[in-house]
């Protein structure tokens, strides 16, 4: 993903720029969702993941220029830190950490740093590069940090919800204000809404017998789809009638098209 810097006078030459900034643009999106998945892949795989209070991910392929908002997206899933590794053009391994109130991952990182070629940033978000021949001995020692700086365990993630809202007002032009207050990250959380009384059309159905993925409808609105991580002992709930959730709104990029999607944080009985 190159980056460009042009400027032009005629109408239909920034006509004609503008289009190719919104398809690389469109595509830097596809290749965060799927970095996203293909990462939330790997922690499902790691048997005890749920035991451990950082997650150090890599995988060769992945592009450089999504790892910093992969791992805060993983992060503010997980609510561990959270750090992403690739190859990098110079034959080493890069990448970008995000943490959660009560970790500083600088101070973790200068604690490893005889692993590391180098690292900056601060408590909550970071980068660093390193040969790979340090890969698992960096794990390692990352590991050992957040052993002792966690030792009484995880704060609890608490955010206030930003405001109840209709499923119907969700729309382009909702999404479009929305984003006048990103970037998103730890010091900005994205917003969650409520909604009370909706229902799952019919198309509720387990992921890897732990997820759950819904298609919601709202006093007669358009259904949207959901889907609510590591909440598979919902089903029963979502099933047989009306619930409340709270959730995150998304984008999801497939294909070239384009569709809003939520991200379920909490499942709850009708009031």
């Amino acid at each position: 993903m190159q980056r460009v810097g042009w400027q032009s006078q005629d109408e239909g030459a920034a006509f004609q720029l503008a289009e190719y900034l919104n398809r690389r643009n469109d595509y830097r999106k596809e290749l965060d969702q799927k970095t996203t998945e293909e990462a939330r892949n790997l922690v499902e795989q790691i048997p005890d993941w749920e035991a451990q209070k950082v997650l150090l991910l890599y995988q060769p392929h992945w592009h450089k220029g999504v790892l910093g908002i992969v791992a805060s997206r993983l992060a503010e899933w997980y609510h561990r830190p959270v750090i992403v590794l690739a190859d990098d053009e110079d034959g080493n391994l890069s990448g970008s950490g995000r943490s959660v109130p009560g970790f500083d991952l600088h101070d973790s990182l200068q604690a490893c740093e005889k692993y590391l070629l180098r690292f900056g940033g601060h408590r909550q978000a970071a980068g660093m590069s390193l040969l790979a021949e340090n890969l698992e001995s960096f794990r390692k020692a990352f590991y050992q940090t957040a052993q002792a700086q966690l030792k009484d365990g995880i704060q609890p993630a608490v955010q206030a919800l930003a405001g109840e809202i209709d499923l119907r007002d969700l729309n382009s032009t909702f999404w479009n204000s929305l984003q006048g207050f990103a970037p998103f990250g730890p010091a900005n959380r994205r917003p969650i809404f409520l909604s009370r009384q909706v229902v799952d059309t019919g198309y509720a159905k387990l992921l890897k017998e732990r997820h759950l993925r819904m298609s919601l409808r709202q006093n007669g609105s358009r259904s949207i789809a959901a889907i609510a991580f590591d909440m598979g002992d919902k089903l029963g709930e979502v099933v047989k009638g009306a619930f409340d959730i709270c959730y995150v709104l998304e984008q999801n990029h497939w294909k070239g098209k384009k569709s809003l999607q939520l991200m379920v944080k909490d499942i709850l009985p009708s009031t």
